[in-house]
């Protein structure tokens, strides 16, 4: 059985390929293989990601997003992702880096600054959401929780930009308790087998979080939004900006 959509043969060979090698590495972000599980923010995408941080900045006052773009640029040096450029931020940037700002924007909007908090992320991708966070934030800890070989890629990405207290693990077994549980779609993407062990085992002992969940095929047997939110006492708001019709973004823990 596939734990998720992203348990398949080719995506696991491209995160071994470019934790051990380095050329691949450098450019990871490119191959089709790993462009079909990440990296395929279009153009048009990143311009609403673009838009809803603007609208984020200005409703919650925080800082703009010019006062960390140095460092949020840092997530496109390695990969070689496609950019493109914004004029009214005068740079190259990759659309899917400016959905992990929009994320990060959003969770200071929601919980305030999360500085000092234990955060366990479900599926990390190669890191770009801890990275962007990082630049935010001064967290007392991060875990991401994927395969092994993600787990590998993410650790050399991270490693080489620098990012402190990052911790990886592949196992449920002993659990995971944090201040702060977040989830990119990779929850909605498992098996529902494997979203109850997460559930029991990391979602119920976080006081906070914050989960982009998405619509897979009935094979895979997912747990239904309402029940989640239900177990959780979270609430289930619309994805903005809107990737699919059916998206949702399950909050709990605000109060």
């Amino acid at each position: 059985m596939n734990t998720s959509i992203s348990d398949k043969d080719s995506y696991v060979q491209i995160c071994r390929a470019a934790a051990e090698n380095d050329n691949i590495f450098r450019q990871f972000k490119r191959y089709p293989q790993y462009q079909e599980i990440l990296e395929h923010c279009s153009r048009e995408q990143g311009q609403a990601y673009l838009d809803e941080i603007h609208k984020i900045q200005s409703d919650y006052n925080l800082p703009t997003i010019q006062t960390y773009l140095d460092n949020f640029l840092q997530n496109d040096l390695f990969g070689d992702p496609i950019t493109f450029t914004y004029l009214e931020l005068g740079v190259s940037i990759s659309p899917s880096t400016l959905r992990y700002i929009k994320v990060a924007y959003e969770l200071w909007a929601t919980f305030g600054r999360l500085d000092n908090l234990h955060i366990t992320e479900i599926g990390g991708g190669y890191g770009g959401q801890c990275k962007v966070l990082s630049d935010i934030f001064n967290f007392a800890s991060y875990t991401i929780i994927d395969l092994e070989v993600a787990n590998m890629l993410q650790h050399r990405y991270l490693n080489t930009l620098g990012v402190k207290n990052v911790y990886l693990a592949s196992s449920l077994d002993n659990g995971f308790k944090s201040d702060l549980a977040i989830s990119n779609y990779a929850f909605s993407e498992c098996h529902g087998d494997i979203q109850e062990r997460y559930l029991e085992k990391i979602l119920q002992n976080s006081a906070r979080g914050y989960m982009t969940l998405n619509q897979i095929g009935p094979e895979m047997k997912p747990m239904p939004y309402d029940v989640l939110a239900e177990h959780l006492s979270g609430t289930l708001i619309d994805e903005v900006p809107n990737t699919h019709p059916e998206n949702k973004i399950l909050i709990w823990g605000t109060k």
